[in-house]
């Protein structure tokens, strides 16, 4: 069997931006900025998540040879803050999938609450009985 060739177009998957909060596990607007302008100064096609899906099409229409998508989930603002303007630059589609009740703020998302518990945990750690025996867990506020 021989590997199909023709067109082909990456999907990349984001999800959260810095901004300017000191997070340096979000995504770097700098780098997004960085990764879009080489895109564009090698020619790649930009192009929607619609668009993205007539890559998967048996017959596919005529499409560019290679393209990306973005798509960035869960609708925190900090995309609407830091991550649109840069995507508007370079004219470039990103598919953002939302939650209605984080949008409404009816409800927050179950690892924003751990973060936000142990954040404002007074103790850096706990012991938890668990039948016979004890869950003793520790954190700090390094990554590893």
């Amino acid at each position: 069997m021989q590997a199909r060739r023709g067109p082909s177009c990456a999907i990349i998957l984001l999800h959260r931006f810095q901004d300017g909060l000191g997070d340096s596990r979000r995504h770097d607007p700098r780098q997004l900025r960085q990764l879009l302008a080489g895109l564009r100064r090698a020619g790649v096609a930009l192009v929607s998540l619609d668009k993205a899906l007539e890559y998967c099409m048996p017959v596919a229409p005529i499409l560019p040879q290679l393209a990306v998508c973005f798509t960035v989930d869960d609708g925190y603002a900090d995309f609407e803050r830091v991550a649109w303007p840069i995507f508007k630059e370079f004219d470039c589609p990103a598919s953002l999938f939302v939650v209605p009740t984080m949008v409404e703020q009816r409800d927050w998302f179950w690892w924003d609450k751990v973060d936000f518990i142990l954040r404002a945990a007074r103790k850096p750690q706990v012991s938890v009985p668990l039948g016979e025996k004890r869950l003793d867990l520790r954190w700090h506020d390094e990554v590893s």
